[in-house]
């Protein structure tokens, strides 16, 4: 229980830092899918009528 009570007062501790990390991760993830998405697509299509 101890255990416990110390990782959740670390992790009420961290919370904003975790909280804006991901934030950061899944704003960069929005960004970046999409990019690689479209460049293979291209890539793909470049490939596929220039054959």
């Amino acid at each position: 229980m101890i255990f416990w009570q110390t990782v959740i007062s670390e992790y009420r501790a961290l919370a904003p830092f975790v909280k804006a990390s991901l934030a950061i991760g899944a704003v960069s993830l929005a960004f970046l899918v999409p990019y690689h998405v479209g460049e293979s697509v291209g890539a793909a299509a470049y490939y596929f009528f220039n054959s």
